[in-house]
């Protein structure tokens, strides 16, 4: 029980890099206007947070598309390890993955105001920790015979 839930732990780990890395991915190709960029740099966090939340509804749908995008990869890969850390057979570790993503990502999208439509970018998280599970499976091990 302790694998499992150290490599829940783990999962959710690698699932937040991956989004990290993805999502800056996406500002390298759409970058915030300079302005946003400079607010970003200041120390206040009323600054910062009033920033993004000017930033959000004007955004290019690129870089919103990004934020799905990054969801669905971070909750797979994080699934995916998830998966292979845990006991044999035990591969729906990465649904414990995916609630706890699904998690912060609600909590982010009720703090951060967002367009309508990427709350339905929420269906990524299981999607991913889906797909992170299947991934993830082992192989089964076949018992060889050894008398013809």
């Amino acid at each position: 029980m302790l694998r499992n839930l150290g490599a829940v732990f783990v999962g959710c780990l690698f699932a937040g890099m991956i989004i990290m890395i993805v999502e800056m991915i996406g500002h390298a190709i759409f970058p915030p206007p300079q302005e946003i960029r400079e607010a970003l740099q200041s120390e206040d966090t009323t600054i910062r947070e009033e920033a993004i939340r000017n930033y959000i509804p004007n955004a290019q749908v690129g870089a919103l598309l990004f934020v799905p995008l990054a969801w669905a990869m971070g909750t797979m890969i994080g699934g995916w390890v998830a998966a292979r850390l845990a006991h044999p057979g035990a591969e729906d570790v990465a649904y414990g993955v995916g609630a706890l993503m699904l998690l912060v990502g609600l909590l982010m999208l009720v703090s951060i105001p967002h367009p309508l439509w990427m709350m339905a970018g929420v269906v990524a998280f299981p999607t991913g920790a889906w797909l992170g599970s299947r991934l993830g499976r082992r192989p089964r091990e076949t018992s060889v015979n050894s008398s013809y």
